[in-house]
């Protein structure tokens, strides 16, 4: 009937899903949002005269050698995004970090315990603390 899907039909689907969650969570704080099919970001927010790129990373599971870590690849040094949504999708949680703080990393690694409200809510204020 269907042919399976491939890995990369399920990394976009992962990574589309994710785009849209930071997307609604950034229009539920007042942005207007804007998917982008750039290299670099996915997601242009504004909010009155501020405009961000965003590069959103998404993951629904834990990493195999270490089941309580998601780790996301990232590429801060090729992107143009001011900041990174890294977003849970089991948890439909995210948090976020400015690029320039990441930029001499490859990957990032975080327990699944810390997606959070809190967090998720901590680190949007740390990061879009002028919006």
């Amino acid at each position: 009937m269907f042919e399976p899907l491939s890995e990369r039909g399920k990394a976009a689907r992962t990574g589309r899903a994710g785009e849209y969650l930071a997307a609604y969570f950034f229009e539920r704080k007042g942005f207007t949002t804007t998917l982008a099919s750039a290299v670099g970001f996915d997601l242009v927010i504004a909010k009155q005269s501020l405009v961000y790129l965003i590069e959103v990373k998404s993951r629904t599971t834990t990493r195999k050698d270490r089941p309580n870590h998601m780790r996301f690849n990232i590429r801060p040094a090729a992107t143009e995004a001011f900041a990174y949504c890294l977003v849970n999708l089991p948890k439909q949680l995210m948090l976020f970090e400015k690029t320039d703080d990441i930029r001499h990393k490859a990957h990032r690694s975080i327990k699944a315990s810390n997606f959070t409200e809190q967090n998720m809510h901590d680190s949007f204020e740390r990061v879009f603390n002028d919006a």
